[in-house]
């Protein structure tokens, strides 16, 4: 009975959990017109969430496509607005890594963090150096190809900012001074990536519940009938 039973909870997760496909925000292609600036900038490109998305692995650009960061590169998440509190925890990258994307970005997978609504930016700080490049399309990148997820996202622009360390460059009001108009700023900098996918909340139904009671139910009167033959 009980193998029998959770067979019908296994079935009735399996409605109303879907599988999620995950979206790499922005994906990376091959550039030969690189960023190499000493100290390393912050570079963020920004955006807007529409519906809830959850946040499972933070990237950043891999010029070489590799898969090796000499680093230390370091991405996170933060809100583009108000206080601009970090969102996801930093992620660091130095080491080797299997290339993702079109082969030039790396990523590192993090506990699922949803993302409401809102606005938000993806910040990188450690890249620009010779070992390991970013990109710019104010010295001619072709920046990322933007995936927003079948309009869960919408790309608003880029920040950056000359602090020397790592920070989220919303807060220090540098409207990124060189950057390309709209809209190719919203695809600026080969730097900060991320995956993310749909939240789906699975909600209990009347329809749900009955299918689950109904397959209990014969389970009983299947086992019970057998103990009679």
């Amino acid at each position: 009975m009980t193998r029998c039973v959770a067979m019908v909870s296994i079935a009735a997760l399996a409605c109303v959990l879907p599988a999620k496909a995950e979206t790499l925000a922005y994906t990376d292609g091959y550039n030969t017109n690189l960023l190499v600036y000493n100290p390393s900038l912050n570079l963020a490109l920004t955006f807007d969430v529409n519906t809830p998305v959850s946040v499972t692995a933070l990237g950043v650009f891999n010029a070489s496509g590799s898969g090796t960061i000499t680093g230390p590169v370091e991405v996170a998440i933060f809100q583009d607005s108000g206080a601009g509190t970090q969102v996801t925890p930093t992620v660091t990258f130095a080491g080797n890594y299997t290339p993702v994307g079109s082969g030039y970005d790396v990523v590192q997978t993090i506990t699922a963090v949803i993302l409401q609504p809102g606005a938000y930016l993806v910040d990188e700080w450690g890249l620009n150096t010779a070992a390991d490049p970013a990109g710019d399309q104010y010295y001619g990148s072709i920046g990322p190809t933007l995936n927003d997820g079948g309009g869960l996202l919408t790309f608003t622009g880029a920040l950056a900012d000359y602090t020397g360390a790592f920070d989220n460059p919303f807060l220090n009001g540098d409207a990124c001074s060189g950057c390309a108009t709209a809209p190719a700023v919203y695809s600026e900098f080969d730097a900060g990536t991320f995956e993310f996918s749909a939240t789906i909340v699975p909600e209990p139904s009347s329809f749900l519940l009955t299918v689950a009671f109904l397959g209990i139910l014969s389970c009983a009167i299947g086992r019970r009938f057998r103990r009679r033959i």
